[in-house]
Formats: C-alpha cells, sequence, structure tokens
C-alpha cells in the first residue's frame, strides 16, 4: 500500500514511475515495482492544492490543476524535479470545484472538466512553456452532472469524422462519450491530424 486516500494517479511517459496525490494535497512518486514510495511535496509552497497531475509526454512536465490559496481554480505546469516554482500558472475564471484535467500528448489538448457540473473546456497547451501561455479553444455544456472523466484510447477515435480525442464521462446512472473534433469541409481521413500515437501493443 502506497498510503490512503489516492485521489489521483498517472503514468509517466516511459512507465517507469507513477505520480500520485493524496486528499491532503500531498505529492507522491511512486515505483511500481515496489510498494515504496517518495513524497514530492505536501501541497505547493506556490499555495497551489493540486487535485490532478498528469505527465506531459517524454519530458516529463507535468500539467496540474487545482485551486490556488485564494481558491481560484488553476491549471499549472511543473517540473516534477522542481516543484518549488511552476513554469506556468492559469487562472481559468470559474466557480471553485474539483477540477478534472485529462491532457491529450499528441494534440496537446487538455481537457478540463468539474466535478458536478456538465461543462467541458478545451486548452491548447502547444505554446505553453516556450510562450507562457495555454490557449482557450472552446466550451461545451451538456445536460449532466459529472462525477468522473477519463480518455479514451486514440485508436478508439474515429479518424473519419476528425475526432481527435474522446472523453467517457460518469454521471449518476450511465457513462458518456464526449467526442472532440477538428472542422473540416470535407470528413475522410486528414492525416496531418494523427501523429504517430501510442498502440496497444507490447514493445
Amino acid at each position: 500500500s502506497y498510503g490512503k486516500d489516492v485521489i489521483n494517479v498517472s503514468w509517466d511517459y516511459f512507465g517507469k514511475s507513477i505520480l500520485a496525490i493524496q486528499k491532503d494535497y500531498t505529492m507522491l512518486s511512486l515505483d511500481p515495482r515496489t510498494t515504496k514510495g517518495t513524497t514530492l511535496a505536501k501541497g505547493l509552497k506556490s499555495g497551489l492544492r493540486p487535485q490532478t497531475a498528469t505527465f506531459m509526454g517524454p519530458g516529463g512536465r507535468v500539467i496540474v490543476s487545482g485551486v490556488s490559496s485564494s481558491r481560484q481554480p488553476v491549471l499549472s505546469i511543473f517540473d516534477p524535479r522542481k516543484l518549488d516554482d511552476a513554469l506556468l500558472t492559469q487562472d481559468l475564471e470559474l466557480s471553485p470545484g474539483y477540477l478534472m484535467a485529462n491532457y491529450d500528448r499528441d494534440t496537446k489538448l487538455c481537457a478540463l472538466t468539474i466535478r458536478g457540473s456538465g461543462m467541458v473546456r478545451l486548452y491548447d497547451c502547444t505554446r505553453a512553456v516556450k510562450k507562457g501561455e495555454m490557449t482557450r479553444l472552446g466550451q461545451e455544456l451538456t445536460q449532466h452532472a459529472f462525477q468522473g472523466v477519463c480518455m479514451a484510447p486514440k485508436w478508439g477515435v474515429d479518424v473519419m469524422s476528425s475526432e481527435v480525442v474522446r472523453l467517457y464521462a460518469r454521471d449518476s446512472s450511465s457513462v458518456v462519450p464526449i467526442h472532440i473534433k477538428v472542422p473540416r469541409k470535407v470528413n475522410g481521413f486528414h492525416s496531418e491530424l494523427y501523429p504517430a500515437t501510442l498502440s496497444n501493443d507490447v514493445a
């Protein structure tokens, strides 16, 4: 057992470690081959209280959603080896709530939802670190009250309709698919939307 009240976990890109967040905002680095865990931070010195954290790719950076010391919802990007200062923090201008962030490494899109609401908001993180900004792309409102949200593997998206991301959201009685598509005048496969991605074959 790695501890109690783990609310979020994320595998790193190479599958060598797991980043976990506990209910008291402690961030842990876990070794999946043993039962050992290392405490990275209990809360963050910036005052951010993390709720979800996801590795962004082979570079090792982590995108973290949470609330600031003034209880404002924020998205931040960290180097997990240097948690004293965020590389980028962006206020979201949302009402406080439990934030759930899902990050797609291929498109560099972050899909943000709030537990208990039916909102999905998209951010483009392509220029997040170099340019210091995450661009808000749009927002969708549904009639559901989400309790949890996850991102489907890429081999499950509908490439013929330019679907680049699919989310599955759980409400009180069902699982709801949410389709993120890039507008195209002509249906069909557009190769520029689908870079090489992880497969389900063992290396």
